[in-house]
C-alpha cells in the first residue's frame, strides 16, 4: 500500500500540478517530493494562507494524485506521449499555453540542469531552472482529483495530517486506518477528474473556458 503526503500550496496556477492534457502532471516546484516519493504514493495538495485567506480556519483539499509513473525530464521531453505538455504561450486553447513541459535537453545523455534549454513558457524562467531539474522526475498520474478554485472540506475524521507551514517533503499521513478511509472516501464520494479552474485562472484567464473540453474535465 502506499504511502500519503500532504503539503501546501501558495500558488494554484494549472501548473504545478498540472491536470490537463489527459494526465496530472507534478514537474516543477516541489523537487525533494518528485525525486523521493514512490510510486503508488499519494500526493495531496491543501490551501494555505497565501493561496486563499478565507480557508485560514478550514483549509481544504486543491488536489489529490497517485504517482503511477515517475519520466525524467529527458524522458517527458523525447516522449510524444507528453507532448501535449509543452507550451505554446500563443495558442487560443488555454491547455496547450500552460504546459509544464518546457526543459529539452540539449546533450544525448543530460545529467544536470546545465544539459537542458527552458523553452518560453507562463509561470517560470531561467531562475527556477535548477531547482526544477533537482527533483529529477516528472511524476505523472491518471488517477487524480483536481478541485482547482473550488476547494474541498474533507471530513474532520478521516483527514489527512497537513504541514502548519511548507515542507520540502510534504507530511507523511501514518495512521493506516484513517489513511484508508480518506483514500475510500475519495473513490465513494468524487469522480477522477477536474471540477474546477485553478485559483489564478479567475483573472488571467476569465474570458477563456476552452480548458472546459479537457477529457477529464466533469461538468458540474
Amino acid at each position: 500500500m502506499g504511502k500519503l503526503f500532504s503539503y501546501k500550496l501558495t500558488r494554484d496556477t494549472g501548473f504545478a500540478p498540472c491536470p490537463f492534457g489527459g494526465f496530472i502532471s507534478l514537474g516543477t516546484c516541489k523537487p525533494k517530493i518528485r525525486q523521493y516519493k514512490n510510486i503508488d504514493d499519494w500526493i495531496a495538495g491543501f490551501t494555505s494562507i497565501e493561496l486563499d485567506k478565507k480557508y485560514r480556519d478550514n483549509i481544504r483539499m486543491i488536489f489529490l494524485m497517485k504517482i503511477e509513473r515517475k519520466v525524467t525530464f529527458d524522458e517527458y521531453w523525447n516522449s510524444k506521449e507528453f507532448s501535449i505538455k509543452k507550451p505554446n504561450k500563443n495558442s487560443v486553447n488555454i491547455i496547450e499555453r500552460v504546459g509544464d513541459n518546457y526543459y529539452k535537453p540539449v546533450v544525448k545523455n543530460p545529467l544536470s540542469h546545465r544539459d537542458y534549454k527552458q523553452i518560453p513558457n507562463l509561470h517560470h524562467d531561467s531562475s527556477n531552472q535548477k531547482k526544477d531539474i533537482s527533483g529529477i522526475y516528472v511524476l505523472i498520474s491518471k488517477e487524480f482529483y483536481y478541485f482547482g478554485q473550488s476547494p474541498i472540506l474533507v471530513p474532520h475524521n478521516i483527514h489527512p495530517d497537513v504541514p502548519k507551514f511548507q515542507a520540502g517533503h510534504g507530511v507523511e499521513t501514518k495512521d493506516i486506518i484513517r489513511r484508508q478511509a480518506f483514500l475510500d472516501y475519495m473513490k465513494s464520494n468524487y469522480k477522477i477528474g477536474i471540477y474546477d479552474r485553478p485559483h489564478s485562472w479567475e483573472k488571467m484567464f476569465s474570458d477563456n473556458d476552452t480548458w472546459r473540453l479537457d477529457e477529464n474535465y466533469i461538468e458540474s
